[in-house]
């Protein structure tokens, strides 16, 4: 709890550094609440700033349906001479800067729930489809071993036990076995020959039955054909988790992902470390109390609801700060709210589409077959053709709320042109505020689902209490209103609601592509593989050594000598093949 206050306490400083308001003035001035005097004609304010005088479009060639310039549409809103409709987004706000981000949580924001949805639900699936891989590899894998050691079984029960135990020295749980770049098997960093040729062995090889060698070369095909398509579907998967991580950025959540700012890693920390002591209040210790055997239930929600509402105190402030600060910048080229509003959102949709299109592109070298039935791929193409048509529905609600409040057209020329000049700025300038802006919003939302469930149980645990206690809140000293008693059949319909939350908002959600469960699971695959050819390649090479046994025209003694070690080697390692070796 002190390390949450510390971080608050440093967060909320930090808040105030950067949001000073020496009395009048405020990040978010409202034009009406100034006196008589300062209400002077708006229409004579002269802007000094060259960049902006480059625009192919003054002020006054920038007009709306009612003939009005951008400028005098401005000043009207401002004087309240504009109002928007209640039940409209953006009602009862009085200056553009605090309409923008009610606008970008209402056009923006409103589905990240949905999307952060559908991201789990391809995690899931992707997380099925690897393990099912993996499973069906390690399978193959063991039963390769089982029904070829079957076969070897008399060849492993001619060797001696006093080789038996040399081998089994030699072998240890250490042995490094792997395959060099030449297609060697290497053993501890040596060839097969050089690691045996001080060893000798009392086994004495001399004849291997032709049903054992036909068994080991028909297995060996088998083994070449089933690698081949094991690592091309292993290279695919490999792929596709790569495309999650690099194509699955559609909005909202890379704008909650991308932010990176100093601020928010105080927020993010004390976000943390609130979850954790909602989950202690509200879970763990209800879990404690289960194990006591009683029926009623009482806790203490003064502490979460005092962390709530700072939480959600700071995050408003520091929205405000970043809206001020992205305004002060877009106002060096564009000089008007109004106008840094449209700007803002047409250079977001231009981006978003652009993003999505290079998205739906990359996908095109796969085969049509796998866009449409892959699981993994068939669902990422959904998802992004789904961000396709959300991206031009944005369009059209801001487009909608544009013409009937402002009565401006965003196609037209004159207005469209306004978001070519935060093109002055790099794209890292423009976007970096606003991805902080839309992390703040994304995090709002959870603060606020926590706190309405907080309000709810208060509510909910003010008619359990006892008769003795009502009484002495009454006439005596009234028990705080956050001390709350339930019954555990309906607490326990509670907590699902709490953990529903949790789960549902979960900011901390992993990246797809660079999730390390999916990166565990991809190397557990590449282990089964690489092991698979460790043991094809073992019985290659027991092959070989067989080959050369029998092979009458080699005449060199050493060499046969070498092939009986290999094969007695050989058939140890198949027999108690060990995982840790590859």
């Amino acid at each position: 709890m002190r390390v949450f206050w510390v971080v608050l306490c440093y967060l909320d400083t930090l808040v105030n550094i950067l949001n000073i308001k020496i009395q009048v003035i405020s990040l978010l001035p409202n034009i009406k609440n100034y006196p008589f005097p300062f209400n002077f004609d708006y229409s004579k304010i002269e802007w000094n700033r060259k960049l902006a005088e480059l625009s192919t479009y003054t002020d006054d060639k920038i007009k709306n349906t009612s003939g009005s310039n951008i400028k005098e549409v401005e000043n009207q809103y401002n004087r309240g001479e504009i109002k928007i409709p209640e039940g409209v987004v953006g009602h009862g706000y009085e200056s553009i800067r605090e309409l923008f981000p009610e606008l970008v949580d209402e056009l923006i924001v409103w589905n990240y729930d949905k999307e952060l949805k559908r991201e789990k639900e391809l995690y899931k699936i992707t997380y099925d489809v690897l393990k099912k891989f993996e499973r069906n590899v390690k399978v193959y894998n063991n039963d390769l071993l089982q029904n070829m050691n079957a076969v070897l079984r008399p060849l492993y029960k001619s060797i001696v036990h006093n080789d038996i135990r040399l081998l089994r020295l030699m072998c240890g749980d250490n042995m490094d076995l792997n395959i060099n770049t030449i297609g060697q098997l290497m053993v501890n960093g040596k060839t097969v020959s050089n690691y045996l040729t001080n060893i000798s062995f009392e086994t004495n090889m001399e004849y291997i039955a032709d049903d054992i060698k036909s068994s080991i070369n028909k297995q060996i095909t088998l083994n070449h054909g089933k690698l081949l398509h094991l690592s091309s579907e292993h290279m695919k998967l490999q792929r596709y988790v790569k495309l999650l991580h690099f194509i699955v950025v559609r909005i909202p959540l890379v704008y909650f992902r991308s932010a990176n700012n100093f601020l928010l890693m105080f927020q993010i920390n004390a976000m943390i470390i609130l979850e954790e002591r909602l989950n202690t209040v509200l879970n763990l210790n209800y879990l404690e109390h289960l194990n006591l055997g009683r029926n009623y239930y009482t806790v203490n929600v003064d502490t979460v609801n005092f962390l709530l509402n700072d939480m959600l105190r700071i995050t408003k402030s520091t929205i405000d700060t970043e809206v001020h600060r992205a305004f002060v910048k877009m106002n060096k080229v564009l000089n008007g709210d109004l106008k840094c509003l449209l700007a803002i959102f047409l250079y977001i949709l231009n981006d978003a589409m652009s993003e999505n299109t290079k998205s739906i592109q990359s996908l095109e070298g796969e085969t049509q077959d796998d866009i449409n039935n892959h699981p993994i791929l068939s669902n990422l193409h959904k998802i992004l053709l789904d961000e396709k048509n959300n991206i031009k529905l944005l369009k059209e609600k801001f487009e909608m709320f544009v013409q009937n409040v402002f009565n401006f057209d965003i196609n037209e020329p004159s207005v469209r042109n306004l978001q070519q000049k935060l093109y002055e700025f790099t794209k890292g300038e423009i976007m970096s505020v606003f991805y902080t802006i839309v992390h703040q919003l994304i995090t709002m939302r959870q603060i606020i689902k926590y706190k309405e469930f907080v309000d709810d149980l208060q509510k909910k645990g003010q008619k359990y209490r006892s008769l003795y206690r009502k009484i002495i809140d009454r006439f005596v000293v009234p028990q705080s209103s956050g001390i709350l008693t339930f019954h555990t059949d309906e607490y326990d319909l509670l907590l699902r609601d709490f953990l529903h939350i949790r789960e549902k908002g979960n900011i901390h959600f992993n990246l797809l592509g660079g999730n390390r469960n999916l990166r565990t699971l991809l190397k557990l695959c590449l282990f089964e593989i690489n092991k698979l050819k460790i043991i094809n390649k073992l019985y290659i090479e027991l092959m070989e050594a067989i080959d050369i046994l029998h092979e009458a025209s080699v005449e060199d003694p050493n060499e046969k000598i070498m092939s009986k070690k290999k094969i007695v080697f050989y058939i140890y390692v198949l027999n108690k093949f060990n995982n840790r070796w590859v």
